[in-house]
């Protein structure tokens, strides 16, 4: 979703150029700029007179992001082994990935560890993934403690590599969080708050 895309751009670096925007996003510059004008009508971000783009309240950007969010439908995999197993195998292989929800937020704050791991794939990536589950004895399932989205590149731009493995940013990670609700809100915000997400 473009306007996606150029909101987790904005959530990932205060002040940005319009055209490197534009570049980034892949959109035309009429689009980036309808997007940007909408933000300002919500005081989320100012522009300067050098085409520059401020953003002036983080916390109001995470929560319009998260207004607009759509998951993809998750592919669920069956399988016995730990999940650690699953993450080692993955450390080493060439798999262009970023684990979301939960599973990357125990790597950050250690709270409500649950088994099971939730990531972020490209699509010329999931026959490989399925390779490497079905080693593990691993097959899909209607559920199952792997959860494989499907995404697009925009959803892996700004991974951080923590513990060896790469994680969606903090911004995503807290947004993604949020849009399934329940525990998930509650992770969340134990997140924004260690991490200054939402200015307090």
């Amino acid at each position: 979703m473009k306007k996606e895309s150029l909101i987790k751009l904005l959530s990932l670096k205060k002040e940005w150029a319009q055209k490197d925007l534009v570049e980034k996003t892949e959109c035309t510059k009429g689009y980036v700029s309808r997007t940007i004008r909408k933000l300002e009508d919500l005081n989320i971000v100012t522009k300067t007179s050098r085409n520059k783009i401020i953003v002036i309240d983080l916390p109001k950007l995470l929560n319009y992001w998260t207004s607009i969010r759509k998951l993809p439908s998750p592919i669920y995999i069956d399988i016995k082994e730990p999940i650690e197993n699953i993450e080692k195998k993955l450390k080493k292989s060439k798999i262009d990935y970023s684990l979301t929800l939960f599973s990357a937020a125990w790597h950050r704050i250690k709270l409500l560890k649950v088994d099971k791991i939730e990531v972020y794939l490209l699509k010329k990536d999931l026959q490989k993934f399925l390779k490497l589950a079905s080693k593990l004895g691993g097959r899909p399932s209607p559920y199952g403690k792997v959860e494989v989205y499907v995404a697009d590149k925009y959803d892996l731009i700004g991974s951080e590599k923590i513990n060896g493995l790469n994680l969606v940013p903090i911004t995503q990670n807290y947004v993604d969080l949020m849009v399934v609700g329940g525990n998930g809100t509650r992770v969340a915000l134990e997140l924004a708050k260690k991490f200054g997400l939402l200015g307090v």
